[in-house]
């Protein structure tokens, strides 16, 4: 799930009592995966809550990379496609280009995504 919370928060104020938000952190998943976004001042903050039963730390730690590398791919080039976008990083990749393979006929995206695929079935095939 992906929660985005953009609504001002405010003061009450009533006679000798004052109402403000607070924040709260609560260690117990009510989803097995969410992505959670607010605003703060000029900047966007996240959290990214799990259930750890359902996913290990290594996991949710290649998630949060790759998404910060599809953000990161996102904002260098606002007009491109989003069938453009990269989430793999150059570790991942391992500085393997079209040029290696230039037989096949690929674009580096097709590249990328045939690299996602694979290292997803290796990842299915072969569970912890």
């Amino acid at each position: 799930m992906v929660a985005v919370q953009n609504a001002p928060t405010y003061v009450l104020n009533l006679p000798d009592l004052t109402f403000t938000s607070e924040e709260t952190y609560n260690r117990k998943a009510k989803f097995d995966l969410l992505f959670s976004f607010y605003e703060d001042g000029p900047q966007i903050k996240g959290a990214l809550i799990y259930d750890s039963n359902l996913f290990e730390d290594d996991t949710i730690n290649l998630m949060v990379r790759r998404f910060m590398n599809l953000l990161k791919s996102a904002v260098s080039n606002m007009q491109q496609p989003v069938s453009s976008l990269s989430m793999l990083g150059a570790d991942e990749i391992g500085g393997v280009t079209v040029e290696d393979f230039p037989e096949i006929g690929l674009d580096q995206q097709d590249l990328e995504n045939l690299i996602l695929e694979l290292s997803e079935e290796t990842t299915y095939s072969k569970p912890v």
